[in-house]
């Protein structure tokens, strides 16, 4: 550890000076610092962790990463010489290859076994129930809230016992309201103080309040989409939208991938009609930082004018339960909630995707397979009873998962500079393929939107 070096810098300093620094910014200083310290850990997965073995085991004991993080992680691969994702793609190769295609393999019907093998089908979809079933968590999700853990415990001890911090925070744009509520609850536990001072409360909620007053009367104001956009960040976080700032090095070409996951087509068109239920509500409900960017971006390509409506409402709503912070630190409870859209997603898509599926194949003959991402896929195998619709759904996954694997191999043996030339249209894609596979819904749709944007250099970057 840096700390235990002798003349090292401790490396609460280091959060500290970090988190000054990124005050002098507009916006939520815990979220840039946060960013930029996750930006660096995972350059390391696809970079020196690509060939790493305990990385790679770790990597495939999850089945790789979540859409939103298997998005972020093609965005830091390479040079802004060098267009390759072979970083990337060495991780997933890994994972058909050690993990994926056996299991499938094994569950594909044989003609020798005849009515044998349809008899033993329970048995094989129970097996390949378990060896789809992920044996970690996203390892850079686990990374991420390990960063975040730290980076609040330093600003809430920094903010408890620095007079300089106190002043610095008191003259930024203040917390988002995330952020803010995350640190109420790790100052509520009394793990820096026994008790917090109402001063130190008042210092704590001032500035976000301040920054959410003046969004209100920005909104009035300037019916905009940096209004929305700022306005988003503040409320739900700021994530997302600092990667979609971030300088993209998606090896693109003109090749945009035209593989799509069958069901993530049909769970799009239900995402697109729960954000618009949810704009029609009187209050924004509590979003992550990816579905409150995805609602912005819906808004900005359906029309804006709903959300500059809902977010007026919300707003003032905010504003009340801000005032109501300066008496006393609301309880856990009432600040940490969890994201409507992912609970949706969890329930009420799942349950449309299974119906969806069982209507696509009520007849007693199929032709052909539809193209199933893994997340899907797995959300079939588990949840459908009857045993002729988890067949289809493992040989969809089993049929994907050979043709994309064998594109992805192509697209590794032909990454050197001097075997370019010879990569195919179809190997070339292989990565975008290998994202929206493993990654789902999410992948699927911040790929689109990240490959749809110009690019941009944010000044945050360097």
């Amino acid at each position: 550890m840096m700390n235990n070096v002798a003349g090292s810098v401790p490396l609460d300093t280091l959060r500290e000076t970090a988190l000054l620094e990124a005050m002098a910014e507009s916006g939520c200083p815990l979220c840039r610092s946060i960013w930029r310290d996750d930006r660096r850990s995972q350059t390391w997965y696809v970079n020196d962790g690509a060939v790493d073995h305990k990385t790679l085991v770790r990597v495939r004991r999850a089945l790789g990463f979540c859409g939103w993080h298997a998005v972020t992680l093609v965005l830091l691969e390479g040079h802004a010489y060098i267009w390759s994702h072979l970083g990337s793609a060495l991780l997933y190769q890994d994972i058909w290859q050690q993990r994926v295609l056996p299991a499938l393999q094994r569950s594909r019907p044989h003609r020798a076994h005849g009515l044998l093998w349809s008899g033993l089908w329970p048995f094989h979809l129970a097996r390949l129930r378990l060896q789809l079933a992920s044996q970690e968590a996203c390892p850079v999700c686990a990374d991420a809230a390990h960063i975040e853990a730290e980076q609040i415990a330093t600003f809430s001890r920094a903010l408890a016992t620095h007079s300089t911090f106190r002043a610095s925070y008191s003259a930024s744009d203040g917390l988002c309201l995330p952020h803010l509520f995350k640190v109420m609850e790790h100052l509520a536990t009394g793990r820096v103080l026994a008790t917090v001072p109402g001063e130190l409360r008042a210092t704590l909620v001032q500035p976000t309040r301040r920054r959410i007053s003046h969004m209100g009367r920005f909104l009035k104001g300037y019916r905009g989409k940096l209004a929305l956009s700022g306005t988003i960040r503040l409320l739900f976080g700021a994530n997302t939208f600092l990667w979609a700032a971030h300088q993209a090095r998606l090896d693109l070409d003109g090749n945009e991938s035209e593989w799509r996951c069958a069901a993530c087509a049909y769970a799009d068109a239900l995402l697109m009609r729960a954000c618009a239920d949810l704009l029609a509500a009187p209050v924004l409900p509590h979003l992550c930082d990816w579905h409150g960017w995805f609602l912005y971006r819906f808004a900005v390509s359906a029309g804006v004018e709903p959300l500059f409506t809902a977010l007026d409402r919300t707003v003032a709503a905010q504003l009340l339960f801000l005032d109501a912070q300066g008496a006393s630190l609301a309880s856990p409870q009432q600040l940490l909630r969890s994201c409507a859209l992912c609970v949706w997603g969890r329930e009420r898509e799942a349950a449309l995707v299974r119906e969806w599926w069982r209507d696509r194949h009520a007849g007693l003959e199929v032709s052909g397979y539809p193209e199933l991402c893994l997340p899907h896929g797995r959300l079939l195998l588990g949840q459908l009873p009857a045993l002729r619709l988890s067949r289809a759904a493992a040989l969809a996954l089993c049929q994907c998962a050979e043709h994309l694997s064998e594109q992805l191999a192509g697209y590794i043996s032909h990454c050197s500079e001097h075997q370019q030339a010879s990569m195919q249209p179809a190997e070339r894609r292989a990565w975008q393929d290998s994202v929206r596979w493993f990654g789902g819904l999410m992948g699927n749709e911040t790929l689109k939107w990240f490959s749809h944007r110009p690019p941009h250099k944010c000044g945050a970057c360097s």
